[in-house]
């Protein structure tokens, strides 16, 4: 899986994921900093806690989203994924999650 960044200086990479037709159906967004943080905090405000993922996990309509030190990964449902629980994903974003290292920036 290859991560994208907008530009340079853009603290979010993402990724997209097809079926079988070429329809997006997720969405992967790695955020560090502000957007982060940001995003984790409308979470925590927002959604339903999914405890034990993590530092901090929450499901919201067709997202899932997980922080782990100071990174923080979205899972979004797009296209005809879109008003499945997305909590079903969870073990998704444990794999996701159990995966970064936090201690380095990502390049």
């Amino acid at each position: 899986m290859e991560f994208k960044r907008a530009s340079k200086d853009n603290p979010v990479r993402t990724a997209e994921f097809r079926d079988g037709s070429g329809r997006n159906i997720l969405n992967v967004e790695v955020l560090e900093g502000a957007p982060g943080d940001m995003t984790i905090g409308m979470s925590r405000m927002m959604d339903k806690p999914l405890p034990g993922i993590a530092d901090q996990a929450y499901a919201g309509t067709n997202r899932l989203v997980g922080r782990r030190g100071g990174v923080t990964v979205i899972l979004r449902l797009k296209g005809h994924a879109k008003g499945n629980d997305p909590a079903r994903l969870s073990g998704l974003l444990v794999t996701a999650l159990s995966r970064l290292q936090t201690t380095a920036p990502i390049t």
